[in-house]
């Protein structure tokens, strides 16, 4: 090629190859993440948790709730349910007190779901 658009070891259509192996690097472990299907929900550690309010203002889903328990104690829960996982409450919270725990998944056996041939001979 006389323009001069030779590819070399080095270079690779104007992209450093170290660029190109980081990229494939983090690929591969964006992949890797995904498929080990690892689950986390936010939770509050109520002994260290002094009910500031400050989670329950910056959560843009709105989803720590303050309850008051029967001994009338105030508790802040996060529903997963409403929590996006976004992190926000973890960075707000002054002493810690919230946190992102892996949800253990318990895959679901083949054999565990009810056929409706099954349903029936039971009815019977």
């Amino acid at each position: 090629m006389s323009n001069g658009s030779v590819l070399t070891e080095d270079k690779c259509g104007g992209i450093n190859m170290k660029t190109i192996k980081i990229l494939a690097i983090t690929m591969f472990l964006i992949v890797f993440a995904y498929a080990a299907k690892k689950v986390y929900v936010h939770v509050i550690d109520q002994a260290i948790c002094t009910q500031c309010g400050d989670c329950v203002m910056a959560c843009p889903e709105k989803a720590i709730k303050v309850t008051k328990k029967a001994d009338g104690k105030i508790m802040h829960e996060i529903d997963p349910a409403l929590c996006t996982q976004c992190g926000i409450c973890i960075d707000k919270c002054k002493v810690e007190a919230i946190s992102a725990v892996e949800q253990k998944v318990v895959p679901q056996k083949k054999d565990d779901k009810k056929k409706p041939d099954d349903i029936k001979k039971k009815v019977m």
